[in-house]
């Protein structure tokens, strides 16, 4: 309750349904890393990074965070730190996170689990995995962004063989198809194929 948020933030938008996943993560392991703050004169705090760990934790009903204070930046020093680690923060893609998922699993863990530990639905950590049944060479597509990563483009590419379905998803990469276009695309494979 004593932290306020940086106005000057550049992160304007925060995924409600990110920040419920986050705040399940946070009830099941806590904050990991800590926030960064500076005092300010009344006796408060300005949150300088990790806004979304801050708000996700409030929503975990937590009344205390990790956080690190720091010493006090100009205006635009705060800005230029929050934009960089905005910019350089690189989400998991989901291949590396199926990835996990997978390990996590044949190590002995249930879906029901991995979803309490990792603050994701049961339904996400599912259609992640679906990625791992189509070729490497697609995955490796869909990692770099090349391709949509929606699960059901994922189903519809595991119905073709690789000797059919990757040279067609190396198409469908190159002319940067939308989703529902790739879906009919590889539906249209398939049906020739039946």
């Amino acid at each position: 309750e004593l932290i306020d948020r940086d106005q000057g933030q550049p992160r304007t938008m925060f995924d409600p349904s990110g920040l419920a996943e986050l705040a399940e993560s946070i009830k099941a392991h806590g904050v990991i890393q800590p926030v960064e703050v500076e005092a300010t004169a009344d006796g408060r705090y300005r949150l300088h990074h990790g806004e979304r760990r801050w708000r996700a934790s409030k929503l975990a009903g937590l009344e205390t965070i990790p956080a690190i204070v720091a010493p006090v930046r100009n205006g635009d020093e705060a800005l230029v730190r929050g934009l960089l680690e905005n910019l350089h923060r690189e989400d998991l893609n989901v291949i590396d996170e199926a990835h996990a998922y997978r390990r996590l699993l044949d190590a002995g863990r249930s879906v029901a689990r991995l979803a309490r530990e990792t603050g994701r639905s049961p339904e996400t950590i599912r259609t992640r995995l679906a990625w791992l049944a189509v070729a490497p060479e697609i995955q490796q597509l869909v990692a770099l962004g090349q391709l949509p990563r929606h699960h059901d483009l994922a189903r519809a590419l595991c119905g073709l063989p690789p000797e059919v379905g990757v040279p067609l998803a190396e198409k469908l990469a190159a002319r940067a198809l939308t989703l529902g276009g790739c879906i009919r695309a590889v539906e249209n494979a398939a049906a020739k194929l039946a």
